[in-house]
């Protein structure tokens, strides 16, 4: 209904679980998900596409639930390709920035006055002051962390702890920390590394295991994190 035109790229190495192989073939049969070539980078492959239609004339925003490098785009000195993140709350799916910010570099200038009214939103800039140039070493040896701080922030963890205590998420103790990151990168404009100075997010996931607040574990290659009494006390 809002002519965005939408296409789905699917990983080739599918590391995860496809719980419907059957239907996922059709949707690559009928050509409505493009599946990345064997051997070939799924953040490159999506990259040059979005890079392909930007050249063209085209608003491109990639869309994606875990961390791809955006800032890749600035160090080729291309402008007007945007990051979106999204998350699964229950069964709706919520977008950051939203689809309405999107849709708004589409609507038709009105006039001259109108202009600044639907400039295309600025996201990513806003922080970038306030990220360490050269992060201090921290953390475990054998996990190479390199971090802004050795103490996480109060407002980063005021967050987790709204995050965890969501009525529509239910109070879990033990979360893919994949979600967690998802909703990190939503409420910090679709970076919380670059807002809070680490260098990717499973650095934030090894401060909070040493500050005591969660325990890391892994299924296959996913990590999880299991909250600690120590953070879920200042939940109840």
């Amino acid at each position: 209904r809002s002519g965005i035109k939408t296409i789905f790229v699917a990983d080739a190495t599918l590391r995860h679980k496809i719980m419907e192989q059957e239907n996922y073939e059709i949707l690559l049969n009928q050509e409505k998900v493009l599946q990345v070539p064997r051997g070939t980078s799924a953040d490159d492959y999506i990259w040059k596409m979005a890079k392909r239609y930007h050249k063209d004339g085209t608003h491109v925003s990639i869309v994606t639930n875990d961390w791809f490098p955006i800032d890749k785009g600035q160090d080729e000195k291309i402008t007007g390709i945007d990051r979106m993140t999204f998350m699964f709350i229950d069964d709706m799916i919520i977008f950051q920035p939203s689809l309405e910010e999107l849709l708004k570099p589409m609507i038709p200038k009105l006039s001259v006055s109108t202009e600044k009214k639907w400039a295309k939103p600025k996201t990513t800039n806003t922080v970038e002051a306030i990220v360490p140039k050269k992060p201090v070493q921290h953390g475990k040896p054998n996990l190479s962390v390199k971090i802004q701080s050795t103490v996480v922030p109060d407002e980063l963890l005021m967050t987790l702890k709204d995050f965890v205590s969501d009525p529509n998420r239910h109070l879990r103790k033990k979360i893919n920390f994949s979600l967690v990151s998802s909703y990190l990168h939503s409420k910090y404009g679709g970076n919380f590394c670059k807002h809070f100075g680490y260098t990717k997010p499973k650095d934030l996931a090894s401060l909070l295991e040493t500050q005591g607040y969660v325990v890391l574990s892994h299924e296959g290659k996913t990590l999880y994190v299991e909250l600690t009494e120590k953070l879920t006390s200042a939940i109840k």
